[in-house]
C-alpha cells in the first residue's frame, strides 16, 4: 500500500523557478518513490509546463495534475495517480480542515504574491499546528524559505488567488476524495503531452 510521510525531507531546489516541480518531488518521496534527482523538473520543462523564465505556467496547479496523469511506462498516471486534483482559489478557511492536524495525501501549495507582487511561490504542505500551516520548503532565505505560515503570513501571501494540487492515489483515501474542478481550459490532457513528448524526442 502507498503510505505518506509528511515528515519526509524537503526537496530543495537549485535555481529561482523550479519550486513547483521540486515540491512535487517532495511529494512523490514522501509516498515511496524515487524519481531520478531533477527529472521532474527538466520533464516539466520539456513538456512545456514550467519553463525557466517564468516557472510553473498555471499558477492553479493544472500543469502539476496533468503530469501526474500521464499514463504511461514512464510517468505515475498508470500508478494511481491520475486521480490528483487542484482547487483554485483557496482560503486558510478552507483549507485548514484538510490539513488540521494533517493531511492524509501530500498537498502543494501555491502562493502568487510570496516574494511580493506577481512573485509566487510553491511548497509543500506537511500539517497544521499551533496555528501555523507546517511546510516542506523546497526554498531557503528569508524572501521564500519560511517553513511555516500563520493566517496572515499565508493571506498577504495568497491575494485572495492561492492555489493547492491534491496528489492523491486510492491507497490514501479513506473516503471519496474531494471533488474535481471544473476542467481548466489551459490545462492539457495527458494524450495532448504525449504527442509533444513525441516530437520532443523524435
Amino acid at each position: 500500500r502507498v503510505t505518506f510521510d509528511p515528515n519526509y525531507p524537503a526537496s530543495r531546489q537549485p535555481d529561482p523557478f523550479s519550486c513547483a516541480p521540486s515540491a512535487l518531488d517532495w511529494a512523490m518521496r514522501s509516498l515511496g518513490r524515487h524519481p531520478d534527482d531533477r527529472w521532474i523538473t527538466q520533464d516539466m520543462i520539456r513538456l512545456g509546463l514550467v519553463t525557466p523564465e517564468h516557472g510553473l505556467m498555471n499558477h492553479t496547479g493544472a500543469g502539476i495534475v496533468t503530469w501526474l496523469q500521464i499514463n504511461d511506462a514512464e510517468h505515475y498516471g498508470s500508478d494511481g495517480y491520475g486521480i490528483s486534483n487542484t482547487t483554485s482559489p483557496i482560503t486558510w478557511e478552507q483549507l485548514g480542515p484538510e490539513i488540521d492536524p494533517a493531511p492524509p495525501y501530500p498537498i502543494l501549495l501555491g502562493l502568487p504574491n510570496w516574494g511580493g507582487p506577481g512573485k509566487g511561490h510553491w511548497v509543500g504542505v506537511r500539517s497544521f499546528k499551533d496555528g501555523r500551516m507546517q511546510l516542506a520548503n523546497p526554498a531557503t532565505g528569508a524572501t521564500f524559505g519560511q517553513s511555516s505560515l500563520n493566517r496572515e503570513e499565508f493571506n498577504a501571501r495568497a491575494g485572495g488567488n492561492a492555489s493547492i494540487v491534491r496528489v492523491l492515489h486510492n491507497d490514501l483515501l479513506t473516503t471519496a476524495p474531494p471533488p474535481l474542478p471544473p476542467v481548466d481550459p489551459l490545462a492539457r490532457p495527458w494524450e495532448e503531452i504525449a504527442a509533444i513528448r513525441a516530437q520532443v524526442d523524435a
